[in-house]
């Protein structure tokens, strides 16, 4: 029971942070996708 309401605890506190990492990482994928695109659009000229 004691480690239950302690993970519960521990839940609450990451969610927040949880969220500016979920978006931190949309943008390097964005960033990612678009540095491929350019690498396929020079490498076919």
């Amino acid at each position: 029971m004691q480690t239950q309401s302690s993970a519960v605890r521990h839940s609450e506190r990451e969610q927040k942070p949880e969220k500016e990492a979920k978006s931190k990482v949309t943008r390097q994928m964005r960033s990612v996708m678009a540095a491929a695109r350019v690498q396929l659009n020079s490498r076919r000229e």
